[in-house]
C-alpha cells in the first residue's frame, strides 16, 4: 500500500490545552505507527505525518534523523509488518506493540537520493496496484449492465419466431412451485432444494436439506430430473440454476418452479 500522509483528523486539540502547553507536538514527517489497538492482531497502521500534529496513547511517532526521507522509512516499516505482528502482545480486546520492538528494527540506510528513487519506484507501483483495482471494481459494477444488454443483442431479433415457455416445456412439467411446508429436517431422507441453493451455475446433492419423503407425496409434479431449470419466484425472484444428475428424483419448496424443457421442440430451434 503507498505511504499514507495524515494531514487532517476528526479530532482535535483545544486552545486552552494549547496555551497551557500540555500538547507534545509531533513535527511534519514523524512517521506514526499505532501500538495500541484490537486491529493489531492482523495489520500494523503506518502513516506519514503531513502538518505538526499530536497523537493519543494508541500512537507512537518516529522523528527521522538528518538523511532519512521518512517516507522511505514508511515503507520499510511496512514491509516489516509480518515481524512487527509477530511481536504483538494480544490481549483479550485489546493488543500492543512494545515501542522497544520498533526500536530494535535495523534499516538499510542507502544514500538518500537512492531512498527518494525507491520511495518513487513503489509510489508509481502502488498507484498502478490502485488503478487496476478501480478498473476492477468499476468493471464488477458495470457488469450486470454489460451483461444485460449482450443479452438483449443476442435474443431480440425481430426475424426470430417467438415461443412461449409454456410452449417449450415438457408435457411432464406443470411449471408450478413446489412444497409449501418441508418441516424439519429428516436424516436420510429426500433432498430438496431451496432458493439459498441457487448459489451455483449447477445444483449438487452436497449440503441440501433432507425432508421426510411423506411431505413430497403430493408434489410429484415438481419432482426433479437432471438437468431441469430451477427458477426462483420468492426472495432472490429470476435467479436460476440448472439441477445435476444426483437430484433425480429430488423437490424444490414453494420459493421454486422447476422448468423441463421439451428436447423435441429444443433441437427444433
Amino acid at each position: 500500500m503507498k505511504a499514507e500522509v495524515i494531514d487532517e483528523s476528526i479530532d482535535y486539540v483545544t486552545d486552552l490545552a494549547v496555551q497551557n502547553s500540555a500538547v507534545k507536538w509531533i513535527p511534519e514527517g514523524a512517521i506514526l505507527i499505532v501500538v495500541r489497538s484490537g486491529i493489531l492482531a492482523r495489520k500494523i497502521p503506518i502513516a506519514v505525518a503531513g502538518r505538526n500534529l499530536t497523537v493519543n496513547q494508541d500512537l507512537k511517532a518516529l522523528v527521522p534523523s538528518k538523511g532519512l526521507d521518512p517516507r522511505y522509512l514508511a515503507y520499510f516499516l511496512q514491509s516489516a509488518e509480518q515481524k512487527l505482528l509477530s511481536r504483538v502482545t494480544r490481549g483479550a480486546t485489546v493488543h500492543k506493540l512494545d515501542t522497544a520492538v520498533i526500536k530494535s528494527l535495523e534499516v538499510p540506510l542507502p544514500p538518500l537520493e537512492e531512498q527518494q528513487r525507491i520511495v518513487a519506484v513503489l509510489d508509481e507501483a502502488f498507484e498502478g496496484l490502485a488503478r487496476a483495482r478501480e478498473h476492477a471494481e468499476e468493471n464488477l459494477r458495470n457488469a450486470p449492465e454489460l451483461f444485460t444488454s449482450a443479452l438483449d443483442e443476442t435474443f431480440l431479433n425481430d426475424g426470430w419466431p417467438e415461443v412461449q415457455i409454456s410452449e417449450l416445456a415438457h408435457e411432464s412439467c406443470s411449471l408450478s412451485y413446489g412444497i409449501v411446508q418441508p418441516g424439519e429436517d429428516h436424516e436420510g431422507g429426500l433432498p430438496l432444494v431451496r432458493p439459498v441453493d441457487l448459489h451455483q451455475r449447477v445444483v449438487k446433492l452436497r449440503g441440501l436439506k433432507r425432508i421426510n419423503p411423506e411431505r413430497a407425496a403430493s408434489y410429484r409434479r415438481t419432482a426433479l430430473r437432471p438437468d431441469d431449470l430451477l427458477l426462483c419466484v420468492r426472495g432472490s425472484t429470476g435467479v436460476i440454476s440448472l439441477a445435476s444428475s444426483e437430484l433425480d428424483g429430488a423437490n424444490v419448496t414453494r420459493g421454486i418452479v422447476p422448468i423441463r424443457f421439451n428436447e423435441r421442440m429444443l433441437n427444433l430451434f
